[in-house]
């Protein structure tokens, strides 16, 4: 017997596609008023949709290469030395939170190569755009990779004022999660990791700011290799939201 991986609804006149089983994680969407940037990953790495931020104070290169062939996903690989980083974020700051504009954002990542998850600090959601972003930027939501440590936590940010949610405390190298964030345009940022409802946030919220999809991955310590197969493994990122009005 087939069944179906994806069902639909309609909300605000759009119809949105979800993952069955998980009526948070959004697929798609379609509709008069959504704006989206989905990226699996796929095809180019590099295009006019991205803007690359890079660190090289040391051995090697911080590039974006290929991490699996099959499905797409991509390895943000930053060069040998600590603090060496590479940051991508899309070229327009097409999201902000406001009233009656629910969003949603997902991505799919892992933490490649290392012995500890902390070798990295991660940021992976929507920001304002920075060239230093590293664990969030001014006015941001996403998910932060802690430095030195197996923890994965959801921090929102508004001019300069952040909270953080912990995701989880056992970031393990090597296994991919699904990290989510919902703004339901109103008042609240519920998250999800893994398909668990995780929190919500209600202070904090970045409702003033036109925010871009975000990537940064940044050393913490020396012990990485130049042969770019360790790094941040991302698989897609998702951002739909969907518009009172346009």
């Amino acid at each position: 017997m087939s069944f179906s991986l994806v069902r639909s609804r309609h909300e605000l006149g759009n119809l949105v596609f979800f993952e069955d089983g998980f009526e948070e994680r959004w697929v798609d969407a379609i509709g008069p008023n959504v704006i989206k940037f989905v990226d699996d990953f796929s095809a180019c790495l590099y295009d006019t949709a991205w803007e690359s931020t890079v660190v090289e104070a040391g051995t090697g290169d911080s590039l974006i290469v290929p991490y699996d062939s099959e499905g797409g996903v991509a390895l943000f690989s930053p060069a040998e030395n600590d603090n060496d980083a590479i940051q991508f974020q899309s070229s327009n700051e097409g999201f902000k939170l406001t009233d009656n504009d629910p969003c949603y954002f997902g991505a799919r990542f892992a933490v490649i190569g290392p012995t500890a998850a902390g070798s990295y600090e991660v940021f992976i959601g929507l920001s304002n755009k920075d060239t230093t972003l590293v664990t969030g930027g001014s006015s941001c939501a996403g998910f932060i990779v802690t430095a030195a440590s197996a923890q994965c936590g959801f921090f929102n940010s508004k001019a300069d004022s952040g909270t953080t949610q912990v995701m989880t405390t056992s970031l393990t190298v090597g296994v991919f999660h699904i990290a989510e964030f919902y703004w339901d345009g109103t008042s609240k940022l519920y998250t999800w990791w893994d398909g668990t409802a995780k929190g919500t946030a209600t202070t904090q919220i970045p409702t003033a700011q036109t925010m871009a999809v975000s990537i940064s991955v940044t050393n913490n310590g020396t012990d990485h290799l130049t042969t770019h197969t360790n790094g941040l493994a991302v698989d897609y990122v998702r951002a739909i939201q969907l518009l009172a009005s346009r």
